[in-house]
């Protein structure tokens, strides 16, 4: 390929290795919208799902870094939108999902992080017959508390 040919699956990977390198210098920057989509979601190859999990997985990683740095930044309706954004990537990853909570709770917005943790709960139950992790229901009170 030539140099010149840009390739948009090419540029970011590149974004998002810059990303997880150097979060602070990058995320104020950074457009998620090159994260939302899976890789070439209308074809149906073998070939192709090794390198969609692969961008899947780094797309997950890039939000969850994006989702933190504006947590720890005290900005948590961006770090709400970059948690909502890998939730709907991957219903079923936990630390998006604790993402999310932390960000409602930053927000002082217990019943909403009670919402999610529920949702969280049931698509768990559903597709896994599976409950979640102690340390996600110690975010929202005493390991006992929360079923």
């Amino acid at each position: 390929m030539s140099p010149s040919v840009a390739v948009d699956l090419q540029m970011a990977v590149a974004d998002v290795h810059a990303l997880l390198a150097s979060p602070a210098e990058v995320v104020a920057d950074f457009d998620q919208s090159k994260l939302v989509h899976d890789l070439l979601p209308d074809w149906d190859e073998d070939w192709l799902e090794p390198e969609r999990e692969r961008f899947r997985e780094l797309r997950l990683h890039g939000l969850e870094t994006i989702s933190e740095y504006w947590l720890q930044s005290g900005s948590a309706a961006r770090a709400i939108e970059a948690a909502l954004t890998a939730q709907a990537v991957d219903p079923l990853r936990e630390s998006a999902c604790a993402l999310l909570i932390r960000a409602h709770l930053a927000e002082r917005n217990l019943a909403r992080a009670l919402a999610v943790y529920e949702s969280y709960r049931d698509v768990l139950r559903r597709e896994l017959a599976a409950q979640p992790s102690v340390d996600l229901r110690k975010l929202l009170s005493g390991p006992a508390e929360v079923g």
